[in-house]
């Protein structure tokens, strides 16, 4: 499956949700409890090179790719009131493509990802009975394979930092959910997934 074709995917569900409210019907009711699930979609992968020899005034620049990546979660919901939901999630992380550029003195320069994870708390406000808003933020990380020459990026193998996600959710049956999410993992990696959480 192309990326094209993953991003024409997650843009039509985008629709979907946004004009198909009610597709659980009225009555359809609020589930609170554990849940697990999958997901799909355009994930980026990003970093910035530093370059300059004192005392000039290094120069950044930013290397990117998107590519397709996907992950596992599982959580747990709690409606605090007939719209208010609360939560929080673990999720593993992984795919994507390598970012890689040459630096000014021609040496290869690039990150190749392994996989991720991430921590997050979550909120959210039914629009109807069919359809979530939701906003969360947390802590993760992302461990790559790093060719990078010291002093030209400031994490590790594994960069690890605040993430931020926002997502709409719909309900398609009692048990099972459609998600289109974003989450920014902050210095390296963004993502826009289209999820399918199980609930039991």
């Amino acid at each position: 499956m192309t990326l094209r074709l993953i991003i024409r995917t997650v843009l039509a569900t985008a629709l979907s949700l946004l004009s198909l409210p009610a597709l659980a019907g009225p009555g359809s009711g609020k589930t609170s409890g554990p849940y697990v699930g999958a997901e799909i979609g355009p994930v980026n992968h990003h970093f910035v090179v530093e370059e300059g020899v004192p005392p000039a005034q290094p120069t950044a620049r930013n290397v990117s790719q998107w590519g397709v990546g996907g992950g596992v979660f599982a959580g747990y919901d709690h409606y605090v009131t007939d719209r208010i939901r609360i939560g929080g999630e673990v999720a593993f992380n992984f795919g994507g493509r390598t970012p890689a550029t040459t630096s000014a003195a021609g040496q290869p320069l690039s990150i190749t990802p392994r996989f991720g994870y991430s921590l997050t708390a979550r909120a959210g406000y039914a629009l109807s009975n069919a359809v979530i808003a939701y906003g969360g933020a947390g802590y993760g990380g992302h461990r790559y394979r790093r060719n990078l020459p010291a002093g030209t990026a400031d994490f590790g193998d594994w960069n690890q930092s605040f993430i931020l996600l926002g997502g709409v959710e719909l309900k398609a049956s009692s048990r099972a959910n459609l998600r289109l999410e974003f989450m920014h993992l902050d210095g390296t990696r963004n993502q826009v997934m289209l999820g399918i959480p199980i609930r039991f």
